[in-house]
């Protein structure tokens, strides 16, 4: 033990002595050859601290893109011409399509919010053209790790594709588009969880530019946009969960989605239930907190999801002394940015056109629309399905059809091969009848060529992707092995 101790003093003496050695101006030297390679090699630095949690990131401008100039953003004729006939028809006719009243109010201030990440920058485009001069305020956020950890290199920080957003006036003229980058790291925090602290960051752009009780939220994935007829709604029409006075039980507003499945061709029979809506008088840290209780989250009871006893799922599973004082008070918890997009509080329904009987076969409604997997190569859908917050490790091993029933609705649209070619009990139903399926549509799919260019696109993706990793139908389309209807492939979240 002696022995051991004085060998170490010893040792610490003869480094002392040796780093005394060294000039100072070395060492010097060395920390500016390495702070110019950080600032200037093609190095994703941000990936080097994933386990910190660090806020600074390479001085925005000088010499790079973003002092490029930007051609303004340009209306098509044909877009112009859907905006002038969705903005200007009469409240009480548009209200009245969802079973509502026109408000006596001005129209609404809208706060729009999502992540970035890998998107198709088409489903941006789409995203634009369909809310253009709508939102008051637009926040993004851009993280530099995946939903579950591993390091990401930042697409958005220093691109042309971020002047298009800021500068360009794409979504319009007079609406204020935020960008900012989640650079936390916490490696215990992934999943669902990673996303919701991303979520939340939203939420604080919001607050800083001015939101308030009187205006609406919108927390959304950036492949999901509300309908133009339906945000003029949100503007315009007496809906239950933005009046004032809201005891914040059940203040979310959720439309039916149309899901289309990459392809304009492409979209399934099962309604999709995002984006979430929300009035500012039941969001945190802009509506009142008084006699209102905190709900415990997943982790670290502080941070991501409400946990289930507290509202994630069931308003019911609220400890029973807690239930009971809310409803006494009838003031139940505000939401932050990721209780909006996960936690229960909508009445039960989506809302939609009225009831239009007769019109089940012919027409397809939607309040908004989903663009779902919109990728210009299948290898990024894999890595999608890959590093997701519910990622399957697997999927390189996989065909596509047995990535999620999604996928193989996609997959069974593109061969062309129908709904009956699965028989499975787990699949999904398409339109098979795309072309003559009536009913409202993206703003971006009134230009034909263009979905007929993505769906010949998509097609020679899918071969490409088939000569690598096979497929599930064989050459006359028709499922290779048995029905398993208790066996599902791997699911994929949307």
């Amino acid at each position: 033990m002696v022995a051991a101790v004085f060998l170490g003093k010893e040792t610490m003496k003869m480094r002392g002595k040796f780093l005394g050695k060294i000039p100072t101006i070395f060492i010097l030297m060395v920390c500016l050859v390495l702070m110019i390679l950080f600032r200037f090699a093609s190095i994703d630095t941000t990936s080097l601290f994933t386990n910190c949690e660090f806020n600074e990131l390479p001085i925005f401008g000088k010499e790079d893109a973003r002092n490029e100039e930007i051609i303004p953003f340009e209306v098509k004729p044909i877009h112009q011409a859907e905006y002038d006939r969705i903005d200007n028809e009469p409240s009480e006719q548009k209200c009245a399509r969802y079973g509502l009243k026109p408000s006596k109010k001005a129209d609404r201030r809208i706060f729009f919010g999502t992540m970035l990440a890998n998107e198709n920058w088409e489903v941006v485009e789409m995203h634009a053209v369909e809310a253009y001069g709508i939102y008051h305020v637009a926040a993004f956020v851009e993280a530099n790790t995946t939903h579950m950890g591993s390091p990401r290199k930042l697409r958005y920080y220093d691109s042309e594709e971020r002047l298009k957003l800021e500068k360009s006036g794409m979504l319009g003229l007079e609406t204020t588009v935020l960008m900012d980058f989640w650079l936390h790291g916490w490696p215990d925090l992934i999943g669902m969880d990673r996303e919701s602290e991303q979520r939340n960051h939203i939420l604080k752009m919001w607050k800083e530019a001015g939101m308030t009780t009187d205006d609406v939220a919108i927390m959304s994935d950036a492949d999901e946009v509300v309908s133009r007829d339906f945000l003029r709604v949100i503007q315009r029409c007496d809906l239950l969960e933005l009046t004032p006075g809201q005891s914040c039980k059940r203040p979310k507003i959720v439309p039916a989605a149309i899901p289309f499945e990459s392809s304009p061709y492409c979209f399934r029979k099962a309604l999709w239930f995002h984006p979430d809506i929300m009035s500012g008088e039941c969001i945190e840290g802009i509506g009142d907190p008084s006699e209102r209780i905190v709900p415990v989250r997943m982790y670290q009871r502080r941070y991501g999801q409400r946990s289930r006893q507290f509202g994630l799922d069931n308003l019911e599973l609220y400890p029973e002394p807690v239930k009971q004082y809310m409803k006494q008070t009838n003031r139940y918890p505000l939401f932050t940015g990721t209780d909006i997009r996960t936690a229960h509080g909508d009445r039960g329904w989506l809302y939609n056109y009225e009831n239009r009987p007769g019109e089940e076969k012919t027409h397809a409604y939607g309040a908004a629309f989903h663009f779902h997997n919109w990728f210009n190569d299948l290898k990024d859908l894999r890595h999608k399905l890959k590093t997701y917050a519910h990622g399957n490790y697997r999927i390189d091993k996989l065909t596509l059809s047995e990535a999620g029933e999604d996928v193989d609705a996609m997959v069974r649209c593109v061969k062309g091969v129908g709904n009956k070619a699965n028989p499975n009990t787990w699949s999904r139903p398409y339109y098979e009848n795309a072309k003559q399926v009536k009913g409202p549509k993206p703003i971006f799919f009134l230009d034909e060529e263009y979905c007929e260019q993505r769906h010949e696109a998509l097609k020679e993706m899918l071969r490409l992707d088939e000569e690598k990793y096979g497929s599930k139908y064989d050459s006359n389309g028709t499922w290779k092995e048995p029905a398993a209807p208790s066996i599902q492939p791997t699911m994929h979240p949307q």
